[in-house]
This record gives structure tokens, C-alpha cells and sequence, in this order.
């Protein structure tokens, strides 16, 4: 391989080449959207699953735990994990896509898709994250006052990392926020081609 010619710019050829979903048939655009639909799905029961098990370990620490501030941020977080599951049903789940045989409504009623799940992972750090927030920072204290007393070294570090794990979720969030915005001004053009 020589290293003598320049080699093209990688985000300028991505930019340049066509979309995927401007070429597309209606076909393959309802199978398009019935397999994001199915990841939305499959991504809210993962959700939830979780959600029941953070319920049902916070619950045992209610009993495990004898320290009243790890009791109520223990409370505060299934409250939080209970709000998070309204809220990812209200903001995250899927509303069926009727197939239709004209092309510009179903673009229509898949960008509207689009759309709502895109707002639901640019405002993830609101929604998701904040419920969390005040049992943790309670349960934390909990563990700093005792019993059983945490050093402080340790504790700092926990909450570091969960920190960092709730950054990095926030960030990956709006990533997928970035990408279904792509998906949206593909389709925008889709439905200047069918017009």
C-alpha cells in the first residue's frame, strides 16, 4: 500500500454517499420500521426487568439496612425506579405503525416515531436519571453515618463511579438522539422524492 496519495477524508465519503433509506421501497420502509419498532420494544422490556430488580433489591435493603437515612433513599429509589417506568412508558414506548399503501403517510406516521424517541433520548438525564438522584445521594449518607459506617474513601469513589456510569449513559443517549436524527432527515428527503 502506498502512502504517497492523500487518503479521502472518511466523514466527508459517508456524508457524500447516498442514504440507505432515500432508495428504499415502501416494502422495505415499513420492514425498516417494524424492525425499529421491535428494538424499541425489546429495549423498554430490558427496562422494565431491570427496574424490577432494582425494586426488589431496595427492597431488601429496607429490611437488611437499619440506618433510617439508607432506609429512606432506599424508598426514594423504587419511588424513582417507579417514576422512570411511567416515564419511559409515556416517553419510550411504540405506537403502531399502520402499513399504508400510500407512501407519504407512512413516512408521516414512522418520522412521528422518529421524532418521539428522539426527544425521549435527548431529555434521558431529566426523565431517567433524576428519579434516582435523591435516594442515592440519601442512600450514600446512610452509608457514610452507619451502621455499617463506609470510609469515606470508598464512598466517594461509589459515587464517582455511578457518576461516570450516568455520564456515559447520558452520552450514549444522546448519540442514538444524534442517529435517529439522521433517520429523520432521510426521511424528510424520502418524502421529497414521493411528493
Amino acid at each position: 500500500m502506498s502512502h504517497d496519495a492523500p487518503s479521502p477524508d472518511i466523514k466527508t465519503l459517508w456524508q457524500a454517499q447516498e442514504s440507505e433509506m432515500t432508495t428504499m421501497t415502501l416494502d422495505q420502509l415499513q420492514a425498516h420500521g417494524a424492525k425499529f419498532q421491535s428494538k424499541v420494544r425489546q429495549r423498554n422490556r430490558r427496562e422494565y426487568a431491570a427496574s424490577a430488580f432494582v425494586i426488589l433489591i431496595f427492597s431488601l435493603y429496607l429490611i437488611w439496612f437499619p440506618a433510617p437515612l439508607m432506609r429512606l433513599g432506599s424508598l426514594l429509589i423504587i419511588a424513582g425506579t417507579l417514576l422512570m417506568m411511567i416515564q419511559l412508558r409515556r416517553r419510550g414506548s411504540t405506537q403502531a405503525l399502520v402499513r399504508s399503501p400510500l407512501a407519504a403517510d407512512y413516512i408521516t406516521a414512522y418520522r412521528e416515531q422518529l421524532v418521539r424517541q428522539r426527544d425521549a433520548l435527548r431529555s434521558v438525564w431529566l426523565w431517567y436519571f433524576g428519579p434516582f438522584l435523591p435516594g442515592l445521594i440519601a442512600f450514600m449518607a446512610g452509608l457514610s453515618l452507619g451502621p455499617p459506617r463506609l470510609p469515606w474513601p470508598l464512598i466517594a469513589g461509589e459515587a464517582l463511579l455511578t457518576a461516570a456510569v450516568f455520564i456515559g449513559c447520558v452520552l450514549l443517549n444522546r448519540r442514538g438522539a444524534r442517529q435517529l436524527q439522521r433517520r429523520i432527515e432521510d426521511l424528510d428527503t424520502l418524502r421529497q422524492q414521493t411528493d
